[in-house]
């Protein structure tokens, strides 16, 4: 069995809800990162898949985030 890490495609997006959502125990966090794909705080060059035998089994993206230090 092999691994590979490729880049995340739009056909990837439902079965990404699925493997957050089963992850979570929610679909909460499949919505946040729905969401962090249409801001312009999403880094598209930085959101990857991982595939074994043709099957995408985990996901991971990186965004921009900032601190509010205020209060």
């Amino acid at each position: 069995m092999s691994t590979t890490v490729r880049p995340e495609q739009p056909d990837d997006f439902e079965v990404i809800d699925i493997i957050i959502a089963d992850a979570f125990g929610s679909p909460a966090e499949a919505h946040l990162v729905r969401h962090i794909r249409a801001t312009d705080d999403h880094r598209a060059e930085l959101s990857f898949v991982a595939v074994v035998d043709d099957v995408v089994v985990g996901h991971v993206m990186i965004s921009n985030a900032f601190l509010d230090a205020g209060g």
